[in-house]
């Protein structure tokens, strides 16, 4: 994986013009050895650029000391590979409720960047439930394309949970497309795993960027 601060900061930012939002937190919290303290995104974006994505991670964290051996965890994982950096972790909120989504784009040698549209978080591999479209789409298409997900249903609400905005999910796919075309050719692939959908909040709550080697 090649990337930069630059880069990632494009991504996320642009990510954001075209209609997706970002967690809730733009903190990542540093241990100095006395104490927590916390930075914006944007000082650490180039390290954690470093670092591919599925590192170790910590959920549902409560309590300092439950926090203090979760960042050492955490960076200890990410100083195995080689050429890493650390000097912080990114805390982000716990997300319940709702669907999550995976939304990618790859290159391919043949049809150029393929939208994947699928059941994100960590059913992604279990249940296999994706459907792809070459880009760009328009927003009709990534209702169709939604709605060619056998497990579709989730999206108009079970047991109580809430209706997803179809529409207005379908636009920000439709925008992470627009965004995967306009980074140009160099981009390899880009993942956002999950989109967590929850009624009319749509949120990526994890995205992940690569480039092919020039």
């Amino acid at each position: 994986m090649r990337s930069t601060m630059q880069d990632v900061q494009l991504s996320i930012s642009s990510m954001l013009r075209y209609g997706a939002t970002a967690h809730g937190s733009s903190e990542v919290l540093t241990y100095t050895g006395s104490g927590f303290r916390s930075a914006t995104f944007a000082q650490v974006a180039q390290r954690a650029a470093q670092l591919a994505h599925g590192l170790r991670e910590r959920l549902g964290v409560v309590g300092d000391q439950a926090a203090r051996q979760a960042y050492a965890d955490v960076a200890a994982s990410a100083l195995k590979v080689p050429g890493a950096i650390v000097d912080g972790v990114l805390v982000t909120p716990m997300r319940s409720g709702g669907v999550e989504l995976l939304v990618g784009v790859v290159q391919d040698p043949q049809w150029g960047p393929m939208l994947a549209v699928a059941v994100g978080g960590i059913f992604v591999e279990v249940l296999g439930d994706s459907v792809l479209a070459p880009l760009p789409v328009s927003t009709a298409r990534a209702t169709e394309m939604l709605r060619g997900m056998r497990a579709s249903a989730l999206l108009d609400g079970v047991r109580g949970g809430r209706p997803a905005d179809v529409d207005e999910v379908a636009s920000v796919i439709t925008r992470i497309g627009d965004l995967a075309v306009a980074l140009g050719g160099e981009l390899e692939s880009l993942e956002v795993n999950p989109l967590w959908v929850n009624g009319g909040t749509i949120e990526a709550l994890d995205a992940v960027v690569t480039w092919s080697p020039k």
